[in-house]
């Protein structure tokens, strides 16, 4: 002991001549070393595990193309941080891609191709930047002229037209996508929701990300085929082509490699269904209470457990889901200027519901609106809802958010 004594006495007196001592005694093993940080190999599993919780707890953030592309770099070159500040209150990035699709070569009634400019007129790009986001709008898909088209097959009509615009737009809501914009799609018919949808889903398979689901608001379920309807109208078939069933015109566009799972998809408003459209939907698997919600389901449940209901059958587990809003899912009074209209449909305050829960379910991919009809609308009154429901689903609110107040 008095040997160890007076080596601490010189260790002491001499410590600005020698390195101090690391190797531990039997009098300070009990003791923290307070000269010395921990190991590299500690302060690497440290940093490791924290970096595991802020990823689990972030399931929004890890689902956008932004940290896929980061999440590739070395870790000292990305920030957890300066990613979730690119992230708005969708599953996507801070910037919103609006395209417009002027197409009404699916329908069976003039004037849905002005949508895409009556949207516009009602200042959708302000309305969303005054929320907060960057907005990039990429103008129209080309669109020849109905009048100047052969309509080919009776049961498929204009089909090889309408094949090069949803191709068109499939490959520019891809890029959209993965330049890390969230998709705004204005239509035209609701034939465009095959191509807006399969690009952005095509995008998230190249990308690395799971799949989404898919939420269909219309007073239609839009699953016909040529062999089954009674119009041949293609906007009455892009859900089909989309769950994988051949339609002439769509299915193109769509290939295998952006098929949604029938399991994940849902629709909302229904109230006019084809009698061979049903057996269609019943071969997919596709029920009542589980993935079709009429209005007497709204009627009976409410807007607010069918969403509920919805949104657990297309996003289990929170997971991604794309939105194709057809406005004539809202009754005729609250929106008079569609291309289909059906009585009895969703009220302005039910719509405005659905798009608020769709908000705060955080993990919204795409959004289609589409089948706005200049022709038969009162003063831009429909142009404007639309607007307005866009608004609720990216994150507008009745009273003033947090972000609001800190301007």
């Amino acid at each position: 002991q008095t040997q160890t004594q007076t080596q601490i006495k010189q260790q002491t007196k001499h410590k600005h001549k020698h390195k101090p001592n690391n190797k531990p005694n039997n009098k300070s093993n009990n003791k923290p070393n307070e000269r010395h940080p921990p190991s590299h190999t500690s302060h690497n599993l440290i940093h490791l595990i924290m970096s595991f919780m802020s990823l689990v707890s972030s399931q929004v953030l890890r689902q956008s193309p932004t940290f896929v592309a980061l999440s590739c770099l070395p870790h000292s070159r990305r920030s957890l941080h300066a990613i979730a500040a690119h992230q708005g209150a969708l599953g996507v990035a801070k910037k919103v891609g609006v395209i417009g699709v002027p197409i009404d070569m699916g329908a069976g009634r003039r004037g849905v191709d002005m949508g895409p400019s009556a949207v516009r007129l009602a200042k959708i790009n302000t309305r969303i930047s005054e929320l907060g986001y960057d907005v990039i709008d990429h103008g129209n898909i080309s669109v020849t002229q109905k009048e100047e088209r052969d309509i080919h097959d009776e049961n498929a009509r204009y089909w090889p037209y309408i094949e090069q615009v949803v191709t068109d737009l499939a490959r520019q809501t891809e890029a959209m996508y993965t330049a890390g914009q969230f998709p705004l799609t204005l239509g035209g018919d609701h034939c465009v929701g095959a191509g807006s949808m399969a690009g952005v889903q095509r995008a998230r398979k190249k990308l690395g990300l799971p799949p989404m689901g898919l939420l269909w608001f219309d007073a239609h379920t839009d699953m016909n085929t040529p062999e089954t309807t009674p119009s041949g109208n293609l906007h009455g078939m892009p859900v089909a082509a989309l769950l994988g069933m051949q339609v002439k015109g769509l299915s193109s566009c769509v290939g295998q490699d952006a098929l949604f799972d029938p399991k994940r998809v849902a629709f909302i408003g229904i109230r006019d269904v084809d009698a061979n459209e049903s057996r269609n939907l019943a071969d997919m698997g596709l029920t009542p209470g589980k993935n079709i919600f009429t209005m007497r389901e709204i009627d009976e449940l409410g807007m607010a457990e069918v969403m509920r209901r919805a949104l657990y059958q297309v996003a289990p587990a929170r997971g991604p889901f794309a939105l194709s809003l057809d406005i004539d899912a809202l009754d005729p009074e609250e929106a008079p200027g569609v291309g289909t209209p059906v009585p009895g449909g969703i009220s302005y305050r039910e719509a405005h519901l659905a798009m608020e829960i769709i908000s705060d379910h955080g993990n919204l991919q795409a959004m289609d609106l589409v089948e706005v009809n200049p022709i038969l609308d009162k003063q831009n009154q429909t142009a404007r809802l639309g607007v307005e429901l866009i608004c609720s689903v990216l994150g507008k609110s009745i009273l003033a958010t947090q972000r609001d107040l800190t301007r």
